[in-house]
């Protein structure tokens, strides 16, 4: 009788004790018509088929048709852009960062909770449910925030200190991981326009070639400023990427992250590169890298929240700027000029204005056929392959003959049409 009157006692608090919600993983459940389920990282999605990885290692090509449903952290990830864009906008409210926080806890973005918790933070100082799930503790008027030393510090002298030693914020999104030293509101911005910037970048590559989901996350480091980022020469103009590590390097110019969407696009493309070729990007044509970079930085503008996105927008002082001199640099000069040579060219602005002029024609032509060819060129540049032989590869010789006028003359009727 003492042992199941014992039993009832657990079984009653069990019962009053809340329930704990299971922690997604990070896999991707397909679940099959047949009823089977396929594990694993969704590499790829089509009107026709789904790649995953699965748990084992293989790539498995799954016919849409036969998938009843899914879920996980890829699965999500159109819903995920969705909150990511309502929660970093202006209108959004403490509850909807809190909300987007506990979505992201069960849909296998458990990395990123913290990162919204502050977003709350950010949007209204007071929203206590926020602070408790970062370990904030009232004290005497003020709130306590911990520091990693395990010690407690009022909230305006944590302020304080981080500012002081410069200690950046660590946010990790979906695709990348982001440091910033810099105020609280800049950092929760950068990071959220980081992986917003992702998510434009491979839905319009896409367009071209189907480009596989990216495994490993870019890592992204923002300095308080320019001559932080450069405490040598402090000669830098715009952001950079690591060619070894493949870090994108940037700075606050007061509160204002300069050229983030230049610096990492040509990140992600870079990283793009080294997941399908298992290289180091070395055979990236330097006209493809500035060009994307530029491309993203123009079609991306600010906003008090996440920029936005405006695809096909031209930049004509840009385009005006490829124009001056002798002209538009040769081209097939700049489709030679490897990853590091357009800063080394006679005229290093004029290259750069050039190379992001090519690009917005090539991807100005509605012509699907031409899509097609840049699709071509796309798949060798992922290979590690972009020089001047694979784009001549990739377009018909019916249309190369006419390429370098075409191009020449789409930069001058978009100077004459911003000056009409």
């Amino acid at each position: 009788m003492r042992f199941l009157a014992l039993c009832l006692c657990l079984t009653a608090v069990v019962a009053a004790t809340p329930a704990q919600e299971p922690e997604v993983g990070t896999d991707d459940v397909l679940t099959l018509t047949s009823g089977k389920e396929v594990r694993g990282t969704m590499l790829l999605q089509n009107a026709k088929e789904i790649v995953v990885i699965d748990t084992l290692g293989r790539e498995r090509k799954i016919q849409v048709k036969k998938i009843k449903s899914m879920r996980g952290p890829r699965a999500d990830y159109p819903t995920y852009l969705e909150k990511l864009d309502l929660v970093y906008s202006a209108r959004a409210t403490a509850k909807d960062a809190m909300s987007f926080a506990l979505w992201c806890q069960r849909h296998g973005f458990a990395a990123e909770v913290n990162m919204h918790y502050w977003r709350a933070l950010d949007l209204d100082s007071n929203y206590t449910p926020a602070r408790e799930k970062l370990g904030h503790r009232l004290g005497v008027h003020v709130w306590e925030v911990p520091t990693p030393s395990g010690s407690r510090l009022a909230e305006v002298d944590y302020f304080a200190l981080r500012a002081e030693k410069k200690t950046p914020w660590i946010f990790a999104t979906a695709h990348a991981q982001v440091k910033v030293s810099g105020p609280l509101h800049e950092a929760l911005i950068a990071a959220a326009t980081t992986e917003r910037l992702y998510g434009h970048m491979l839905h319009h590559l896409r367009q071209y070639s189907p480009v596989q989901e990216l495994l490993t996350p870019i890592e992204v480091r923002i300095f308080p400023s320019r001559r932080d980022a450069y405490p040598e020469s402090g000669e830098a103009k715009r952001g950079w990427v690591d060619p070894f590590s493949g870090e994108v390097g940037l700075w606050l110019d007061g509160e204002t992250v300069v050229d983030l969407p230049y610096a990492t696009a040509r990140g992600y493309l870079r990283a793009f590169i080294r997941q399908t070729s298992k290289g180091e990007a070395e055979g990236l044509a330097g006209w493809l890298d500035e060009a994307i970079g530029s491309y993203f930085q123009v079609c991306l503008r600010p906003t008090e929240g996440l920029p936005d996105y405006h695809p096909g927008r031209l930049d004509v002082d840009l385009i005006e700027r490829a124009l001056q001199n002798d002209g538009p640099i040769d081209l097939d000069t700049l489709l030679g000029i490897g990853r590091d040579g357009l800063s080394d060219s006679k005229d290093p602005d004029g290259a750069y204005a050039a190379a992001y002029g090519l690009l917005a024609w090539l991807w100005s032509q509605e012509d699907p056929k031409r899509h097609q060819d840049f699709g071509k060129y796309l798949e060798s540049a992922l290979e590690d392959l972009s020089g001047q032989s694979q784009f001549r590869k990739a377009y018909p010789k019916s249309f190369q003959r006419k390429m370098e006028e075409k191009w020449v003359d789409f930069l001058k009727k978009s100077v004459l049409r911003r000056d009409n």
